[in-house]
């Protein structure tokens, strides 16, 4: 490098970022090289010399910690400053992990002057490195220029003569040292080597150097200032000749104790999750393997739980990140409070944590004890911003040497027992079996399949009508999203759609199923000239959106359709999922015209405090209750309850899955005249729902005894579907 130039090395794989620190040194005079990732900044240090590097901590790849130690390991002439950027701020470790050359950390947002005066300092530094160099050529161009070099030096110069005796020092070394120039000058260095230092003064590295001329670099090292009082630094001490002898030497110094509380600070970081503060996902596979490697030396066993917090991602979606960190605090404070000191708990990212427990034998009952005092942590409920969150978490449950003797297999079979959890219901623990593994292969299958089933106009959308008996007319007819893959065949909706909702496909499906429903309901009213109101179920995914009302309104602009031919219907569970959010949704929804229905009503948990306020106009009822609903005393009460509910509160209620005359005929009967299943028919195809549109305009017939129309007649089958 050139004695004019002095260049800094900016790593960090948003663009953004790489920017702003960009234009942060742009305000002093050095060349900036921007690199976006570790293996990058690499090349750069294998190519330049550089006065310091920006490193960002978290990068994909390669980590600002890895970099950092491969950059270490390359033996370059000068270790080069770095300073780590990093978006969080924790509690510092006292491990002695460091990695060489860390000489700072900033935390975002940094400020830009802050900044920039460390920057200064290392190109100071590095100037005074070079000028150093050059000046221990003789000693003569040491004594003339040191003046001029060492005043205004960032760091602590010293200059002593070959019996260890202060011959000149620079205002830095008075400062760090608490004491004035002319008080030192003359007097032996040997005092301010620290007393604590291991070796004595005569086995010190300054001693050594001086009566040996040879120069020496210590990285890390105890002075005493004149209060005694410890001081944390760095030196390197450059042996000065005269005829051919040692005949001095110049110490220069700086105090480090800010690098190595930022070095304790990353040692933390490389080994524990930045915001919970429990161990990383690197750190657990090395005590899980630590772990393991024990419980196989001495015969014993661990449990490895895995677990997935159940309603984490409603929280994070709709009501910010800012909450769902705070849920991931409290989970770790409520996880941590039950274990015990000797259990290892980590945060693999996400909502998911594992937690490493040493048992005495092969037996389930101090795992499932643990799992069970966890699941109990857990129902208590969370308060996160002035809201209240029901919770709960999932647990599998693998055991060494009973499910599997590698980490990989403890871990994948924990994960296993897990999503089997999540599949029973949630809010549980259950211990692995190898017919969950068998399981959850079929379903990462279907997984795969489904991915790309749009693309592929794999799925399709079916209709069943919707009659009111009363006026012996079609009402509206419900979408309904089918499934079939080339590979698979015909996969029923209620495999695929949890799905769907699990991977974040349900997004796009619901998207596409909703221009699909509203683009078939602008085509019937065009060529019937009636108004067929096409109802579509609404995940719990979509309404948490805040984008969805957006949506809705641009759908039915883009397809020039007026609000009564969508409706929109949602189940119970996903009302309650955040009810004041969805309430602020559906009155949105419904300043727009479009009507709600709560679907599967009677099977979810909502409250009829909420169900007072909701701005929903129908309330459908769950075809569980209607099933021989004459044959079973119960369920004729139930529903008979629902309907006089809807009446109370001026809502329409339909009831779904009706096949027979007598559920029929019960449901008129006790005041519910809208209808909807099999007895009438099942869900149709575009075709085929067209074809029964225009006959029934055609040939209306009369109900009961005689349906609107046979569907097994007309679909030309045999069997209902």
């Amino acid at each position: 490098m050139s004695p004019s130039v002095f260049r800094v090395l900016v790593v960090d794989d948003k663009s953004t970022n790489r920017r702003a620190l960009e234009n942060t040194l742009a305000e002093i005079n050095v060349e900036v090289v921007s690199v976006d990732s570790g293996r990058s900044a690499l090349k750069q240090v294998l190519k330049h010399s550089f006065s310091v590097i920006l490193m960002d901590v978290d990068m994909p790849d390669m980590d600002g910690f890895e970099t950092a130690e491969i950059i270490a390991s390359y033996q370059l002439e000068k270790v080069i400053p770095i300073i780590f950027i990093t978006a969080k701020d924790l509690p510092i470790d006292k491990s002695q992990w460091q990695v060489e050359g860390t000489v700072d950390y900033l935390v975002k947002p940094y400020n830009p002057e802050s900044l920039l005066a460390k920057i200064r300092v290392f190109i100071i530094m590095d100037r005074q490195q070079q000028q150093v160099t050059q000046a221990l050529k003789t000693a003569n161009q040491i004594k003339e220029r040191s003046e001029l070099l060492v005043e205004s030096a960032g760091q602590g110069l010293v200059v002593i003569d070959n019996q260890f005796k202060v011959t000149f020092m620079n205002k830095m070394a008075c400062t760090l040292l608490t004491t004035n120039k002319e008080d030192l000058v003359g007097l032996s260095i040997k005092p301010f080597i620290h007393p604590d230092a291991k070796e004595d003064w005569f086995q010190s590295p300054i001693y050594c150097a001086l009566n040996e001329g040879q120069n020496v670099q210590v990285d890390d090292a105890l002075f005493a200032n004149s209060h005694h009082y410890a001081l944390s630094v760095e030196y390197t001490l450059a042996v000065i000749y005269a005829d051919g002898k040692a005949d001095g030497a110049v110490l220069l110094f700086q105090d480090i104790t800010e690098r190595k509380i930022a070095q304790e600070k990353l040692a933390f970081y490389a080994q524990h999750d930045q915001l919970t503060g429990v161990y990383n996902r690197r750190m657990f596979r090395t005590l899980l393997e630590e772990s393991l490697a024990f419980a196989k030396r001495y015969k014993s066993s661990i449990a490895l739980h895995y677990i997935d917090l159940d309603q984490f991602k409603i929280i994070n979606d709709g009501f910010g990140h800012d909450a769902g960190d705070a849920v991931l605090k409290e989970s770790v404070t409520r996880i941590e409070r039950t274990v015990r000191d000797v259990d290892m708990v980590a945060r693999l990212g996400g909502d998911e944590f594992c937690i490493i427990q040493r048992i005495d034998d092969d037996s389930e009952f101090s795992a499932a004890s643990l799992a069970q005092r966890l699941i109990e942590a857990f129902q208590r409920d969370f308060y996160i911003e002035g809201h209240v969150h029901k919770i709960g978490c999932s647990i599998g449950i693998a055991q060494f040497p009973a499910h599997a003797d590698t980490v990989t297999g403890l871990i994948k079979a924990a994960d296993t027992a897990m999503y089997n959890v999540k599949e029973g219901g949630r809010n549980s623990y259950c211990f692995f079996n190898h017919q969950f593994r068998k399981q959850l292969d079929e379903h990462m299958g279907i997984v795969a399949e489904l991915k790309t089933a749009l693309v592929n106009k794999e799925l399709y959308l079916v209709y069943q009508p919707q009659i009111d008996t009363s006026s012996n007319s079609l009402i509206g007819v419900e979408a309904l999203m089918r499934w079939k893959n080339p590979r698979l065949g015909q996969i029923a909706p209620d495999v695929f759609i949890p799905i769907a909702e699990k991977t974040g496909l349900i997004n796009a499906m619901g998207k596409w199923c909703l221009e699909e429903a509203v683009s078939q309901a602008k085509e019937w009213s065009r060529k019937y000239n009636l108004a067929v109101p096409v109802s579509v179920n609404i995940s719990v995914h979509q309404i948490m959106s805040e984008h969805f009302v957006t949506h809705i309104e641009t759908l039915l602009s883009d397809f020039e359709v007026v609000p009564n031919l969508l409706k929109l219907e949602m189940t119970e569970t996903v009302l309650m999922g955040d009810p004041e959010h969805c309430i602020a949704q559906l009155a949105k929804l419904d300043s727009l015209g479009i009507k709600t229905s709560i679907d599967d009503f009677g099977t979810g948990y909502s409250s009829l405090t909420y169900l007072g306020v909701i701005p929903a106009t129908c309330l459908k009822i769950d075809k569980s209750f209607i099933t021989q609903i004459d044959q079973n005393v119960r369920n004729q009460n139930i529903v008979d309850s629902i309907i006089g509910l809807a009446k109370s509160i001026k809502l329409s209620v339909i009831a779904e899955g009706v096949e027979g005359l007598n559920e029929l005929n019960f449901l008129v009967e006790h005041g519910c005249s809208n209808i909807q299943g099999y007895y009438f028919s099942k869900p149709l195809s575009v075709h085929d729902m067209s074809e029964y549109i225009a006959k029934r305009e055609k040939a209306p017939v009369i109900l009961y005894e005689h349906p609107l129309m046979d569907v097994r007649n007309y679909s030309g089958k045999t069997s209902l579907q």
